[in-house]
């Protein structure tokens, strides 16, 4: 089973199995941090979660394994009766109860020039998902959340064109050697998104931070130009 679950450490999670029953839960709030200040976006989901999925075969507790690394929750299930597949239900509440939904937008990369293995096949083009992104302001710096669940630091590339900013993440590929897939939702792709500022940066000051499958982005405003009394001189 894998799970994207940006944003929550491994003590948020709860995983329990009942017969062929896996369900996984948990809450997610936001940082103490990130109240009383000046939000200019918010797409992030926030509230308790749960996904119950009915396994296609009954389980031995004791073997169950499960892996969290970069907002990706991997567990590992051994069967020893097959009963028939099952389908899944799954919900995100948000603190008052109501249904939310986290979603996110995928689109295909042409590859102008797709690379080659070697057999002389050309790779898949991977999608590139619209990463959910909160954006608020302090007084001093302009702050960015974006979910990249998968994304290492080494695949996170940003750059910044003088008001243009521009966040990209390459996931790594989830090979589930030895497994057959009995229910499919979750993708490997990229992450792609693009933002205008609404005030000039300090590039120099910068600070990006990756944990648990969100990127952080502390963009300390730039001073402004200080007024200077110009004197006359006399002629």
């Amino acid at each position: 089973m894998t799970a994207e679950l940006p944003g929550i450490t491994r003590d948020d999670v709860n995983l329990s199995l009942q017969e062929d029953v896996l369900t996984l839960a948990g809450k997610r709030e936001p940082k103490s941090q990130e109240q009383n200040v000046s939000w200019q976006r918010r797409e992030r989901a926030y509230g308790t979660f749960s996904r119950a999925v009915q396994l296609p075969f009954r389980v031995d507790p004791d073997k169950v394994q499960a892996r969290f690394n970069n907002g990706i929750w991997k567990s590992n299930c051994n069967g020893w009766k097959r009963i028939g597949r099952r389908r899944s239900k799954s919900a995100l509440l948000d603190p008052k109860g109501r249904s939310a939904i986290m979603a996110q937008e995928v689109r295909t990369v042409e590859q102008q020039t797709p690379a080659k293995r070697d057999a002389g096949q050309r790779t898949a083009p991977r999608p590139v998902f619209l990463p959910p992104a909160d954006i608020y302001e302090t007084k001093d710096s302009i702050v960015v959340l974006a979910e990249m669940p998968g994304v290492s630091p080494e695949g996170v590339d940003i750059s910044l064109e003088r008001r243009v900013l521009t966040i990209r993440g390459r996931s790594a590929t989830n090979e589930h050697g030895g497994y057959q897939r009995v229910y499919g939702e979750y993708t490997d792709g990229d992450y792609e998104r693009v933002f205008t500022l609404s005030e000039n940066i300090d590039r120099d000051r910068i600070e990006a931070t990756l944990k648990d499958g969100v990127l952080q982005l502390v963009l300390p405003k730039a001073e402004a130009a200080k007024a200077r009394k110009i004197e006359l001189k006399a002629s």
